[in-house]
């Protein structure tokens, strides 16, 4: 599974995860992927709202509590709108482009991915 971001200012790191994901798994990629990407890419002063999807570990009691903790404003989303998410797009082309060069292995997923 990837967790990946995109904003205005462009794309942040592909977070690789291996396994499921539970609310502190999903915590620790929010930590290590998300606030890196809002201090690069936002100055003091910018608008930012960080859209999610609605997977129960994303709208946890302790998720909100974190994106509160963390300043990180969050639009309520709707679990059954992911077509109108506009990473579902930047997903959508990703597909397109592996499926016209495959990978073999992992290792060459990942290295194709980013």
């Amino acid at each position: 599974m990837v967790w990946g971001s995109m904003s205005s200012k462009g794309v942040g790191k592909l977070h690789f995860i291996d396994g499921n994901v539970d609310i502190n798994k999903y915590l620790a990629i929010l930590e290590e992927s998300l606030l890196p990407v809002i201090k690069e890419f936002l100055t003091s002063g910018q608008d930012f709202v960080f859209q999610q999807d609605g997977v129960a570990c994303h709208t946890s009691k302790k998720a909100i509590k974190w994106t509160e903790e963390n300043n990180v404003p969050f639009l309520k989303w709707v679990s059954s709108s992911s077509d109108l998410s506009p990473i579902e797009t930047l997903w959508h082309e990703m597909k397109k482009v592996l499926r016209q060069h495959p990978a073999r292995t992992i290792t060459e997923l990942r290295q194709k991915l980013q």
